[in-house]
């Protein structure tokens, strides 16, 4: 294994934990920690880029350019993250 994809990996993964963990204490009332959520939730999303921006550097590629396509993905992406949290909400927070 390269060491560029090693450091991808475990960036990835406690990148993603740290997010999904925030996420956790924030929307499920019973832990009472909204505010600590938000903050490991930041955390994670601060971990996650800094894994792209390394990951970019390290493969001798620009900074992240952007086009029409990149732009509708991640509108698509944006949207349907919504749509899943609004989902989960809807299940766990609001009980329907």
């Amino acid at each position: 294994m390269q060491k560029k994809n090693f450091v991808s990996m475990i960036l990835g993964t406690i990148g993603g934990i740290l997010f999904a963990l925030g996420m956790c204490m924030c929307l499920l009332p019973e832990w009472g920690a909204f505010n600590q959520g938000v903050v490991v939730a930041v955390i994670g999303a601060v971990v996650l880029l800094a894994m792209v921006i390394l990951r970019r550097r390290v493969e001798g590629k620009p900074a992240i350019h952007l086009n029409g396509k990149a732009i509708g993905a991640a509108l698509l992406g944006i949207v349907g993250a919504l749509v899943l949290g609004v989902g989960m909400c809807m299940t766990m927070v609001w009980n329907m």
